[in-house]
Order: C-alpha cells, then structure tokens, then sequence
C-alpha cells in the first residue's frame, strides 16, 4: 500500500531543513572567502 501523502504531508520541514543546510554553507563559503582575503590559512569552520 502506497503512502498517499509521499513527500508532501512534511513539505514545510524538507523546506526547513533546505534552507538550514544552505544558510550553513553561505556561512562556510563566506568564512573560507574571509580567510583567503586575510591570508588567514587555518582550519576552514566547521
């Protein structure tokens, strides 16, 4: 029997955790930017 809410019933977390995974990599890409201006060569962020 298939699930006749598959992927619709919880659109709102799929969208939360989209756009929690993407503001953490524009934290990560911005971070290994300022590093790279800096000259700052340690350990990117998490």
């Amino acid at each position: 029997m298939s699930n006749p809410c598959m992927g619709h019933c919880d659109i709102n977390v799929t969208a939360n955790i989209y756009a929690d995974v993407l503001e953490g990599m524009k934290r990560n890409i911005a971070a290994s930017i300022e590093q790279m201006l800096t000259g700052n060569n340690s350990t990117a962020v998490d």
